[in-house]
């Protein structure tokens, strides 16, 4: 018992490292490739699943990067003229997040590329209704065993990884939201 517990214990201090590129749909069959890089460990006790350390995301044509410390999880990128637009979810709590927001308000943080300068805004100054929920978030870990990890993700990956439909577009925002009242302001 001793042995195992020391095993585990060191096998969750080995850091996993995962660099691809990632299509993501964007509408109407619009793709471009974004790049991804994570930092893992072994989410102890459960030696079968990573958790994300750090994370980068890359759309060098519009000048976007992003990089966070810690777990959460990149739902949705899109791209309108020059502009970018990231969507991750909101930490902490409804109530607290809520509160002096609109009625309706996803619990999301929505951060924008103008002119190469990154800018978190409110959720109503962004394209919303038409942005979906087309990245892999932390799922890409699932394929860290595929030839020494993958370093392409098609929408057919994502899509998989994510439970989508290969071959239907990605659901909307406002569709997973609809099922997820729990993280919308009332």
């Amino acid at each position: 018992m001793i042995i195992l517990i020391l095993m585990m214990t060191i096998l969750s201090g080995c850091n996993y490292k995962m660099r691809w590129k990632e299509q993501v749909w964007l509408d109407e069959g619009r793709f471009v490739e974004v790049e991804r890089y994570s930092v893992g460990k072994l989410d102890f006790p459960n030696s079968s699943t990573v958790a994300t350390q750090h994370q980068e995301f890359k759309y060098p044509p519009l000048g976007v990067s992003f990089s966070t410390d810690s777990r959460i999880e990149l739902m949705s990128f899109y791209v309108v003229g020059a502009d970018a637009y990231l969507i991750i979810p909101a930490s902490g709590k409804r109530e607290k997040f809520c509160s002096g927001k609109r009625k309706g308000d996803y619990q999301v943080r929505v951060i924008r590329w103008r002119n190469q300068k990154m800018q978190e805004v409110d959720q109503h100054d962004a394209p919303i209704e038409s942005m979906r929920l087309n990245l892999s978030g932390n799922s890409n870990w699932k394929f860290r065993h595929e030839d020494k990890s993958k370093k392409y993700l098609s929408w057919q990956d994502v899509a998989k990884a994510t439970g989508q439909s290969e071959y239907s577009p990605p659901m909307l925002i406002s569709e997973f939201y609809k099922i997820r009242r729990y993280a919308v302001c009332h």
